[in-house]
């Protein structure tokens, strides 16, 4: 049984809003604003201008960064929204990722350089002179790890040094150069690689170790994280698999015969496409709308990304 307890209409196809959930907010874009509501009861907070489409959304401590695609990253409060900096970037930038104090933006299909701000001020703090191709980097290590092919590296946030690289086991999918790192922990990433391959990188090794390799192809997607376990989405047929990261033991199998929506609900209930909820025991619990995903908003609660809404429930 799922009690709806709020809902926010988009007025946008809700499969590419952009959606950040925190404790004490949900940020979500809509139109060309991005707006924070109350998680309790869906209530607006705040809302602030970034235009149309974003295509990141961080949220860092009391700060949140978004990046336009028309060449601008916004940094604003997370508390109030009002604006802490702004820095102009050249239109496609699309990757961003942040540590160490340091908002790397830059990369995508090497059409732009990566530039380096200071995630306090909006400085420039470094331009690398030359297009990086990598797929999107992401703060691991204290460091940003990119990656391309049969190779991951990570970086130096402030100078831009390589520190430490990775052969991989297979090649990374042709993803458009989207997502497909996940941090574990300090010492461990895990990564898509091939079609139905999961890889960890180590920081006492050079070489990523194959985790598992699926008996079907996997989305395109990273791993995610959840109750200390890496989710993945299955298709054809359509499936969830929870893998234990320190030895690749499939601790749950889902089989949906549905597509998925993105997410998992804690502590192991996926979601699919068509509405449904589909719990490890076999029990299922219907919402009757179509979702593109879902986030844990924690006591309970589940917030989904409808057609053109968000909504709330509690479970």
């Amino acid at each position: 049984m799922a009690t709806e307890l709020w809902e926010r209409v988009l007025h946008q196809r809700g499969a590419a809003t952009k959606v950040a959930v925190t404790d004490e907010s949900v940020l979500v874009h809509e139109r060309t604003r991005l707006v924070c509501l109350d998680p309790a009861d869906g209530a607006l907070k705040w809302e602030a201008r970034v235009g149309h489409w974003p295509d990141a959304l961080l949220v860092v401590g009391p700060r949140v960064l978004v990046l336009s695609p028309g060449g601008a990253l916004h940094c604003l409060s997370r508390s109030t929204g009002a604006a802490h900096w702004r820095a102009e970037l050249p239109p496609w930038t699309r990757h961003l990722a942040v540590a160490n104090g340091v908002a790397l933006a830059g990369g995508w299909r090497g059409y732009t350089a990566q530039r380096a701000f200071d995630l306090a001020d909006g400085r420039l703090r470094r331009q690398l002179p030359n297009p990086v191709l990598t797929h999107r980097p992401v703060a691991w290590a204290g460091g940003f790890l990119l990656g391309n092919g049969t190779r991951a590296w990570l970086i130096d946030p402030l100078t831009g040094r390589e520190q430490q690289s990775w052969q991989l086991p297979e090649p990374l999918p042709d993803t458009d150069f989207q997502d497909l790192f996940t941090a574990v922990d300090g010492d461990r990433c895990a990564v898509r690689c091939g079609t139905s391959g999961v890889a960890l990188l180590q920081r006492d090794s050079p070489r990523a170790k194959l985790l598992l390799t699926h008996d079907a192809p996997l989305h395109y997607e990273p791993p995610l994280l959840a109750q200390g376990l890496l989710w993945l989405r299955g298709h054809r047929p359509d499936c969830a698999v929870a893998v234990d990261p320190a030895d690749g033991t499939v601790v749950h199998r889902i089989d949906a015969r549905h597509p998925l929506a993105h997410g998992v609900v804690p502590p192991a209930t996926v979601v699919t496409q068509a509405g449904t909820l589909l719990h490890p025991d076999g029990a299922t619990t219907r919402l009757g709308i179509r979702i593109a995903a879902v986030h844990d908003l924690g006591g309970g609660r589940l917030l989904t990304v409808t057609r053109n809404s968000v909504r709330a429930y509690r479970l």
